[in-house]
């Protein structure tokens, strides 16, 4: 047999054996030892979790100021499809209603929300494209390319330098070289419709930033004409002192103020339409241009050049006539109320700044057709006010009854009556009951330290700056009435109680303006939000707020007055001071109302116009006194 292989190597097996059963016996006892250990463990204090409060979002507000050299862009608007089952909306028609698309606010409660970027609105565009509209480029034919001043006739005689400049441009075939040798303003604006009511021409070179007069310029924009389906159409409208448009490389209207200015472009154009320039249209006579015919979905080039000779007034309207349709007439005048041209539907903002200057009647601002390349929804006009919810005062909320918690876990509800140096004092039941400071929680505490805010003397300040109108009229016209103000509003805060606050605190301000004309009309200028720790500032130093710049005008289209003024003036104002809770400290406001309707306030667009229960409203458009007599008399109508 072979030999069995031993596992001990030459040590007794008895001892093998031994020493394996004291190792398993070890073995056994450890573990005994160490899961004794771990349960026997004494238990560890573990903190209660921390109370959570609420955070603040300590960010500045954004709010963009438009950076340009003087004359500064315009803070206040002063100049600026087709559905069955829409009612068509028109001037006057608008009065009353009002509009859903209400910018964001400040936020309510504890939340510090950025405010939203104010974009500057001009009726000759916007500096932001919506990716359907016409590009604007601006020439100032008294400068050169490089800027520097060059000589110009455009004292009214036909022709002109300026009427010679366009026909040349025009016959040219609208090529942008033969612009080359005079000043293109590098900023773009654009477009989504030409409606630009009776305004004074200095606003053309200031909607895009240029220091410059207001005469001797023009405007040529650029874009694509496309309509979702077939579509027979032409365009009706005025243009002071000239307009021309063309489509697909035809010349299909031109407009001009004066008879021998029209017989001078008459080798370019020429219109065949029985009623061309019969019916009354802002200051002057509808002219009709030819048909078109588009093709659905087939986009062609569309050109339209606008602009001023010798200064004083102007206004360019561009209406829609699709052929088959029968549109309400104008009361004055009784000329078609056709709806005006456009790529998108208007912003709540641009039929604001519509009604301020385009005659009521003259055309129709939300019907008809939106050249695009396809049907946009219907908008939605009527206000939707947000709900107002009342004003939260920290001293009234510090009164309600609320569960007090202390670091060991106790609770009590009480009402908070006062706070010395150790202790505050509930009332508990009907009975009086003390809590020490070092036993609440921090929940409690930072309930006490907001409880009793600082006292604040709220002063509003306005400064204001003229600006010389007489320098930007132009040379050949006789002055309007008119004046020209840039206002900054604000306020300085300054701590009037003693002790120290270090938690931080919201500051609004509104500043407020009136329609001249219309004065049951008020307009929110500005707002502006900032925040600011009183323990920073203390009782000598003031926190200061200041507003942007906003450009306020009155003024008067007729020569002669008493035609009544129009525009705007500074109006009432409202300061806000709320805490981290969102409660307010203190306010100060010219109206009751204002502070009733803050939270409609505070979701109001600046710029928008509002009654006096803060619920949007559109401007009040001019009236009969404010066109000119002449516009209504028989023939071909003033020449002059």
């Amino acid at each position: 047999m072979g030999k069995i292989k031993r596992i001990n190597k030459g040590a007794p097996s008895g001892l093998i054996v031994s020493l394996a059963l004291h190792a398993a016996a070890f073995f056994v006892a450890g573990l005994f030892v160490v899961f004794t250990v771990v349960t026997k463990k004494e238990p560890e204090f573990v903190p209660p979790p921390p109370v959570e409060r609420p955070k603040m979002q300590l960010k500045k507000p954004k709010v963009k100021v438009q950076k340009s050299s003087n004359p500064k862009p315009s803070s206040r608007i002063v100049a600026k499809v087709k559905t069955k089952e829409m009612p068509e909306i028109q001037l006057p028609d608008l009065m009353g209603t009002g509009d859903g698309l209400l910018g964001a606010g400040t936020g309510l409660g504890g939340e510090f929300l950025d405010l939203p970027e104010i974009k500057e609105l001009s009726v000759f565009g916007n500096e932001v494209t919506s990716g359907n509209d016409l590009v604007g480029t601006f020439y100032d034919f008294k400068r050169d390319a490089q800027g520097r001043p060059r000589a110009i006739i455009a004292d009214g005689s036909v022709p002109n330098d300026l009427d010679t400049i366009i026909h040349d441009f025009m016959a040219r075939g609208w090529r942008t070289s033969s612009l080359a040798k005079y000043y293109a303003s590098p900023k773009k604006l654009y477009a989504s419709c030409i409606c630009i009511g009776t305004v004074q021409s200095l606003l053309a070179p200031e909607a895009f930033g240029e220091d410059t007069e207001g005469w001797g310029w023009a405007v040529v924009y650029r874009g694509k004409l496309v309509y979702p389906e077939d579509i027979k159409f032409r365009f009706r409208g005025v243009g002071d002192k000239f307009m021309g448009v063309r489509v697909d490389g035809k010349i299909v209207m031109i407009c001009h103020y004066r008879g021998d200015g029209r017989q001078y472009f008459a080798d370019l154009w020429w219109p065949s339409a029985s009623d061309a320039r019969v019916y009354p249209m802002g200051e002057s006579k509808q002219q009709v241009g030819d048909w078109i015919e588009l093709k659905g979905g087939v986009p062609v080039d569309i050109e339209v050049i606008l602009g001023d000779r010798e200064g004083g007034l102007v206004y360019h309207q561009l209406a829609v006539e699709v052929e088959g349709v029968e549109y309400p007439r104008n009361p004055y005048g009784a000329g078609p109320c056709c709806p005006v041209f456009k790529t998108e539907n208007l912003s709540r903002a641009q039929i604001d700044a519509l009604c301020m200057d385009v005659y009521s009647g003259d055309v129709n601002l939300t019907n008809g057709p939106v050249f695009c390349d396809f049907f946009p929804p219907e908008p939605d006009y009527t206000d939707h006010p947000a709900t107002n919810i009342p004003p939260v005062f920290v001293k009234d909320d510090a009164k309600k009854i609320r569960t007090w918690t202390s670091k060991d876990g106790r609770t009590i509800d009480g009402r908070f009556l006062l706070q010395s140096e150790d202790y505050v004092l509930l009332e508990v039941e009907s009975r009086q009951q003390k809590l020490p400071l070092d036993a609440l929680s921090d929940e409690d505490l930072q309930f006490v330290k907001l409880a009793k805010p600082p006292k604040f003397n709220i002063e509003y300040v306005k400064d204001s700056d003229q600006i010389d109108v007489s320098k930007l009229v132009g040379p050949f016209i006789d002055p309007r009435a008119m004046s020209v103000h840039d206002w900054t509003f604000g306020a300085t805060i300054k701590q009037t109680s003693s002790g120290d606050y270090d938690d931080l605190l919201k500051v609004e301000v509104f500043a407020l303006g009136e329609q001249i004309n219309d004065q049951d009309k008020y307009i929110l200028f500005d707002r502006k939000v900032e925040y600011f720790k009183p323990s920073e500032y203390g009782r000598k130093k003031p926190f200061e707020i200041k507003t942007r710049t906003v450009r306020v005008r009155k003024y008067n289209n007729r020569p002669n007055p008493p035609t009544p003024f129009r525009g705007q003036t500074p109006g009432g104002h409202m300061v806000v001071i709320s805490d981290s809770q969102g409660r307010i400290i203190q306010y100060e406001a010219t109206s009751n109302f204002l502070f009733e309707n803050l939270t409609r306030m505070r979701k109001m667009d600046v710029g928008a116009y509002f009654d006096d229960n803060c619920v949007r409203v559109f401007p009040t458009t001019p009236g009969p006194d404010d066109r000119a007599d002449w516009v209504l008399m028989g023939g071909d109508g003033n020449d002059g």
